[in-house]
């Protein structure tokens, strides 16, 4: 059998109670979210030793399979990448889950023009395909990167299979148990989780204001998953009054700054493991905000959830994995003139269980069908959600 490798951020950090947040943080990318990324491709493979991108093969090593969720845009310089490529071993073999082109900041698009790939981007996916054995080897995220890819003449080994993070739950009728959970909500507000953006952001301030008020209001939790700063104060850890004031000003300024210290401590948190994190999501009634994977886990949770989308990664991926979505660039969301009554309504105008299911199983058997082309042996749970026998 062929020894198999995941390449990328780790799946699981262990115990995290002695680290310092800053460690923690870059050992995620400095997005926690990019752990359900990470642990569902793990999960679907079977778990798998893990080690860094292009840490060099051993010499049992005989396919690496990379975990590459936002690595197409000008952010990235894949020179390393492309290098390690080169100079691996003649008959070593790469499978990719979950690329992404990162568009456009400022709108909702899925126009592949609007992204421009170098000479370098070019060369490394080439390099890409050539370790393909003639296979379709690269699992896309949804239709702007594939056709970014067929733009470029490099969509012949590529799939759209949206992110691993749809395979989390083992239940085929994850749909149902969203919806049930969704009929039995009234118009009252209910316990309401967020999933903290860009408060940073003047764009973005007017709806993560209103969001946090409202997620108090609810007695809910903030789930926080980018800047350092921001990770700190979820943590609990001590920060200086000039970093305070600035949290202050970005996430409560309607708060004297005395009870956001207070408050903050109460309602901002953040999860370092993913089945500790999709158990806390079982406790809220819904889940808000602009962060796809804490609107992703929630439903992978059983937990109904809608994400304001603003950009193009996570319009791209909305679509691609049946989520509900709002364009936090319309009213009431842009404004954060929002209330609980449009959150239901617009989730409720979406959300259909028969078709979420049915896209999450056709997503499962086209994992199945892009592993066993390349030799890389599904899990069990993979087995089981594409309703096949291991």
């Amino acid at each position: 059998m062929n020894k198999i490798i995941l390449r990328g951020e780790p799946s699981r950090l262990g115990i995290t109670s002695h680290k310092s947040t800053k460690t923690l943080a870059q050992e995620v990318g400095i997005n926690p979210g990019n752990l359900a990324f990470s642990y569902a491709s793990a999960l679907i493979l079977g778990f798998p030793r893990n080690v860094t991108l292009i840490e060099t093969p051993s010499p049992e090593e005989k396919i690496g399979v990379f975990t590459l969720a936002n690595y197409l845009g000008e952010h990235y310089d894949p020179t390393h990448f492309h290098a390690f490529l080169e100079r691996a071993p003649a008959d070593w073999r790469a499978v990719v889950l979950g690329l992404g082109a990162q568009g456009l900041l400022d709108r909702l698009t899925l126009e592949p023009g609007d992204v421009t790939l170098s000479d370098r981007h070019l060369a490394w996916l080439r390099a890409l395909r050539d370790r393909s054995g003639g296979q379709v080897n690269v699992s896309v995220r949804g239709d702007l990167t594939y056709k970014l890819l067929d733009r470029y003449g490099l969509a012949d080994n590529a799939v759209v299979t949206g992110c691993p993070s749809l395979m989390l739950s083992p239940a085929r009728n994850l749909g149902h148990v969203v919806a049930q959970k969704f009929a039995a909500l009234g118009d009252d507000l209910p316990l309401l989780n967020g999933t903290l953006g860009n408060p940073w952001d003047p764009r973005s301030q007017p709806f993560e204001h209103a969001l946090i008020r409202t997620v108090v209001r609810s007695g809910g939790l903030m789930h926080v998953q980018m800047q350092l700063d921001h990770l700190r104060l979820a943590r609990g850890d001590a920060l200086d009054e000039q970093t305070m004031r600035v949290l202050h000003k970005q996430l409560m300024p309607h708060l004297p700054l005395g009870d956001f210290q207070r408050e903050g401590r109460r309602h901002f948190h953040v999860w370092w493991d993913v089945p500790a994190w999709m158990e806390h999501l079982t406790r809220a009634d819904f889940v808000l905000g602009t962060r796809i994977h804490g609107t992703a886990l929630a439903l992978q949770a059983g937990t109904p959830a809608l994400c304001v989308a603003w950009d193009s990664r996570t319009y791209e991926l909305c679509r691609s994995m049946n989520i509900p979505y709002v364009s936090i660039y319309d009213e009431p969301w842009r404004s954060g003139q929002f209330d609980w009554a449009m959150i239901r309504d617009s989730f409720a105008a979406q959300f259909d269980a028969e078709a979420f299911d049915r896209n999450r199983l056709q997503r499962a058997q086209a994992f199945v069908d892009l592993l066993r082309a390349n030799g890389v042996p599904p899990s069990a749970h993979l087995l089981h959600l594409a309703g096949q026998v291991n």
